[in-house]
């Protein structure tokens, strides 16, 4: 009963994990996806307002703008899903430690205590990165110079919000579940 009981812990764990590691590979694109669209959508707010130096046209509406701008929103949801899917992989992951203790298993509990802090850790940084993302596009919108919209892509160029090195690690360290709780 105890083998079964620490072999499904174990399936539960390695579950989570897979699925930690698709949100944050997902995160990773997503984000790229949604720089192309915004890079894209200065560009063209920049055409838009170099041919019309005067403002005598208040509002670029073309159906392209308006497009990418909803990809863009669009993409910022998805975001905000990812983020609501992680958070519960945490919390989930603290019923799963708790069960663990309960059954003895020395390196399932080390492995779910090291993945529960590298996601503990990453979390802030992934909220930040979602509300700074949101917050740069809300200000393109705004955007009437060409100051202001290279001023909104260079921010999104520089954002240091997105922590690559650490979610680099947290995906290595998800990939290597398999392969430490096969060896022990």
């Amino acid at each position: 009963l105890y083998k079964m009981a620490a072999a499904s812990l174990r399936r539960g764990f390695c579950n989570i994990c897979a699925k930690s590691y698709n949100v944050l590979h997902l995160w990773r694109c997503l984000s790229s996806k949604c720089e192309e669209n915004l890079q894209s959508v200065c560009q063209q707010r920049i055409t838009w307002l170099e041919n019309d130096p005067d403002g005598s046209v208040t509002f670029d509406i073309s159906s392209t703008i308006t497009e990418q701008f909803g990809m863009l929103h669009e993409t910022t949801n998805q975001l905000s899903g990812a983020l609501n899917e992680i958070e519960e992989y945490l919390f989930k992951l603290d019923a799963l430690y708790n069960l663990s203790v309960q059954s003895g298993d020395g390196v399932l509990n080390n492995l779910i205590q090291k993945v529960k802090c590298a996601l503990g850790e990453i979390i802030p940084h992934l909220k930040m990165d979602l509300k700074c993302k949101r917050a740069i596009i809300e200000e393109l919108g705004f955007a009437r110079t060409k100051c202001m919209v290279i001023v909104c892509l260079t921010a999104w160029i520089h954002e240091p919000y997105f922590p690559k090195m650490m979610c680099t690690s947290l995906l290595q360290i998800l990939q290597n579940v398999d392969s430490k709780l096969s060896s022990s």
